[in-house]
């Protein structure tokens, strides 16, 4: 049996994509889930779970900013909204997308809203 999906254009459904599955990278499977409020006054911080390989992270009504820290460090509790620049290590997803990352177990992640509304955290633990 070939590894050869055939998929459709949309752009122009005549013509025909070829696919293997080289052309994928699966993150895992899901581990656990978190929804989070992301607001101005504090980011929230906790550690993946043990397990965990990477991390799915979906900006829902607002747009967000994320920090990794690394494996056995606390997470940090000071992601800036409003002043990336002072913190650039921080990183933008806007709302509505979703932000695939490979973590590895234990590393602390660390959520905040990126403008002036508020918004939801949806986070994926993968295994």
């Amino acid at each position: 049996m070939s590894d050869i999906a055939l998929i459709r254009n949309e752009t122009n459904p005549a013509l025909l994509q070829e696919m293997t599955t080289a052309d994928t990278q699966p993150l895992g499977r899901p581990l656990a889930a978190l929804s989070l409020a992301t607001t101005s006054t504090a980011s929230t911080s906790f550690e993946a779970p043990a397990g965990v390989r990477a991390v799915s992270i979906a900006a829902v009504g607002a747009a967000l900013r994320f920090h990794i820290s690394a494996a056995g460090a606390p997470a940090v509790a000071t992601v800036s909204a409003t002043a990336p620049a002072t913190n650039n290590s921080s990183h933008y997803v806007a709302s509505g997308e979703r932000c695939d990352v490979k973590i590895a177990a234990l590393q602390g992640l660390s959520v905040i809203r990126a403008g002036s509304t508020d918004g939801t955290a949806e986070i994926s633990f993968l295994a």
